[in-house]
């Protein structure tokens, strides 16, 4: 192989290097917004759940049940995609996973928005009045 010959396989492997960096580049850009995608999906399903927290508790009519029905339904298609809910404990109120609202100085405390993850990326803090 000459030289000139040697210098066109470098260039062509140089330009080969180039469009494999370009490649992963454009895949990991669009990971990230099929990521991104998705979490406005699955939070706007929350915000869906979020309207079963005001549905009374001691009723039992047909209605109730089937939204009860609905709800853990919803619960369960969240779990597929691995979204889990924060466990908001009194002890243990993680910054990033807890938004207090209010503090009202009080030892107790009422979550007034559940909370969800994803994986280790916290899709909503919860809300809570402490």
């Amino acid at each position: 192989m000459n030289a000139s010959q040697h210098t066109e396989v470098l260039e062509r492997l140089l330009a080969m290097q180039k469009g494999f960096i370009s490649c992963v580049e454009n895949l990991r850009n669009e990971n990230k917004e099929a990521v991104r995608q998705m979490d406005l999906l699955i939070i706007g399903h929350i915000e869906i759940l979020d309207l079963f927290d005001h549905l009374p508790e001691n009723n039992s009519s047909d209605q109730l049940r089937l939204l009860r029905k609905t709800e853990r339904r919803l619960k369960a298609l969240l779990g597929m995609f691995g979204v889990t809910e924060i466990e908001v404990k009194e002890n243990h109120l993680k910054p990033g996973l807890v938004r207090v609202l209010e503090s009202t100085g009080g030892a107790n405390f009422q979550v007034c928005r559940r909370g969800y993850m994803r994986g280790n990326r916290v899709l909503r803090p919860a809300e809570i009045i402490t």
